[in-house]
């Protein structure tokens, strides 16, 4: 501006109006602009200097105002806000015939079976809008830093919510009011032969519009608003009724009646659908102008399991290698399956009933062979010859049932081969997660209610099986933390290195990127489990940095929970309480090839109070007790 001033100074001015009107305006324009364009470009040097480490004014979560704050500052004052919020009890609100409802849902309380419904990412939350207004050329910037300034680029926090596993939890608590449409359907009674037919009337249903309001109820999360769920029923309607369907029933009578019923047959076997099961594959179905007969698939698969597959499914197997002690200890070879097809059947049985053709209801059946993925003669083709990593972690102290769905859960992995590139998914692995496939209960507190729930101690195998994947320097694709600190999980006494898993999220996955086949065993020993992934090194070094840790920050309270799933006065607790804390560690994989692959895991996990189970005789509203000692969780 000086520089300005003195070039002012020097002009003659009187010459330059003896020159002619015609260069004066020109000139004192030109003046007036380059002032004007310096003293706004000093004012923007001013004000680009002055919010160089602070949020730009206006920078807005809801009601919390970044505006002149540092990166530091705002994640101290984030971090505590998002805290308080995820400690905050859900409430829904819902009509029912009785008047308006109220219930509140409490943070799931069963490490192993609970999600992490709601995370916060502070970092990328502070990140995203502090660099709102800083990136693109000189224009975009200023156009970000307009819209900020008018509020057309209100900020938001980044997290993420798990509203498929809120949904559930909401539908457990009002499966009362939750009720499905009931089509109208065919109601048949056989006896000795014999058959009567009627129809069943149609009943409407209702729900409630839970992909709107949750879709709401997270747009409030995102501005660090609890705000309540508020639902609005739904009336469902059925798709068939009585007086529609009404005439089919002389079809189906002449079905039920006719002296045939549907057969199956495979070289010299047969199998015969007696009526009183025919009676519970047939329904109606909806097409585009009518109604007519059909085949339910569920009903008519039960009954093709029961009867034709038992006695024709072969399963195939794999060609199965074990190691001990760093060398093959047996080699099984592969055995090749076969199978009934089923779906050839039920289109078959289905267009014959479509069609009202009852007059040959016989069906040769197709059976299919089928092949292993591993077969003996290129087992020594996996690339199996050493261990290329370990994962351990302590159960000490758990009860009797996470015990055993910890050694099934094992077990079932032991001898599992990974293909090379194969995305491998533990969720999936160890589905289905019931009785079927050895698993046992555990009581879990989900909202007010308590439920049995299989599967306790699964996340014992997925911090494990974490930790084997980590040794071996595989990437890992997928990997959440618990949602508070859990004693079974420390590693050398810190936090960080865990898995949680629940179907279907979260999911624990990793690729097989060795190039080889992935040989899975486990082992339990005492207290402590272990998994070894067994290959071929691919020269491939890992570096994995002891956990950092920071921001440790007391429990709440214990909650008593009242329920009559306990004898009156039975105190049984399901958590212990936990403190939170903040953790961290680097993954560092050096490839052969020179790539070096960096990623830090990041943990928070919340403080967590202890929660008791109390029994009553009629369930009550919780309370809260601040001065009970710690129990063990079972």
């Amino acid at each position: 501006m000086l520089k300005v001033l003195k070039f002012m100074e020097k002009i003659n001015w009187p010459s330059l109006a003896g020159r002619g009107k015609k260069w004066l305006l020109p000139t004192v324009a030109a003046i007036i602009f380059i002032l004007a364009a310096l003293i706004a470009g000093n004012a923007l040097a001013f004000f680009e200097t002055s919010y160089l480490d602070r949020f730009y004014p206006n920078t807005k979560i809801g009601s919390i105002d970044l505006s002149g704050l540092t990166k530091n500052q705002a994640f101290d004052l984030l971090n505590k806000i998002s805290e308080d919020v995820s400690r905050q009890s859900i409430q829904v609100k819902y009509s029912s015939d009785s008047g308006d409802q109220i219930i509140l849902l409490d943070q799931f309380s069963n490490p192993d079976s609970a999600s992490n419904y709601l995370d916060y990412d502070v970092y990328r939350t502070v990140y995203d809008n502090f660099n709102v207004g800083r990136t693109g050329n000189w224009l975009k910037r200023l156009a970000d830093q307009w819209l900020l300034w008018q509020g057309y680029r209100p900020a938001k926090a980044v997290l993420k919510l798990d509203k498929d596993y809120v949904r559930k939890t909401i539908a457990v608590q009002l499966s009362d009011s939750d009720l499905k449409a009931v089509d109208a359907a065919p109601r048949i009674n056989c006896l000795n032969g014999n058959c009567q037919v009627d129809i069943s009337s149609e009943k409407s249903g209702q729900s409630f519009n839970y992909d709107q309001a949750l879709g709401e109820w997270e747009k409030n999360l995102e501005l660090f608003r609890n705000s309540p769920i508020e639902l609005e029923k739904i009336i469902l309607n059925p798709t068939i009724k009585k007086a529609e369907a009404e005439v089919l029933i002389g079809r189906l009578s002449d079905f039920l009646l006719s002296s045939s019923t549907p057969e199956f047959h495979y070289q010299d076997k047969s199998w015969r659908i007696n009526k009183t099961d025919l009676a519970k594959v047939i329904k109606f179905e909806s097409g585009r102008s009518n109604i007519y007969l059909s085949v339910d698939e569920a009903n008519f698969s039960q009954w093709f399991r029961d009867n034709i597959g038992q006695e024709i499914d072969i399963p195939a197997q794999n060609a199965t290698v074990k190691i001990s002690g760093g060398r093959v200890a047996s080699l099984s070879a592969h055995k090749s399956g076969q199978a009934a097809d089923f779906q050839q059947a039920f289109l078959d049985f289905k267009t014959k009933v479509i069609n009202y053709d009852f007059n040959d209801l016989n069906f040769e059946l197709k059976v299919v062979s089928t092949e292993p993925e591993v077969m003996t003669e290129n087992i020594n083709d996996l690339g199996i010859k050493e261990i290329l990593g370990i994962g351990e972690s302590s159960f000490a102290g758990s009860p009797t049932n996470r015990r055993k769905n910890i050694k099934n859960g094992s077990n079932r992995l032991n001898g599992l081969l990974i293909k090379p590139d194969e995305e491998f998914s533990l969720v999936k692995t160890l589905l289905p997660v019931d009785a079927s496939t050895g698993y046992f209960p555990e009581l879990v507190i989900k909202g007010n209610k308590t439920v049995p729930e299989y599967g306790g101690g699964l996340c014992q195998i997925g911090t494990t099986v974490f930790r084997a994947a980590l040794s071996s320097g595989l990437p890992i694709l997928e990997r959440q933390n618990h949602s508070y600190s859990v004693t079974y999980y420390l590693e050398g006494g810190l936090p960080g290195v865990d898995a949680t898993i629940y179907d279907p999220k979260p999911d624990l996955r990793f690729k097989n990127d060795t190039g080889g086949y992935i040989l899975i065993q486990s082992y339990i020993v005492g207290d402590k489990l272990y998994f070894e992934f067994w290959g071929n090194k691919d020269g491939r070094t890992v570096i994995r940095t002891k956990p950092r840790t920071w921001g440790l920050k007391s429990p709440p309270p214990t909650k008593i929970v009242e329920s009559t799933d306990l004898a009156p006065g039975q105190k049984k607790c399901t958590e212990t309480a936990h403190k939170g804390i903040s953790a961290a560690f680097d993954y560092i994989v050096d490839y052969p090839d020179g790539r070096t692959a960096t990623t830090t895991f990041t943990s928070v996990y919340k403080p967590w109070q202890e929660v008791c189970l109390v029994g009553v005789t009629a369930a009550a509203t919780s309370t809260t007790e601040a001065d009970v000692a710690p129990v063990d969780n079972p």
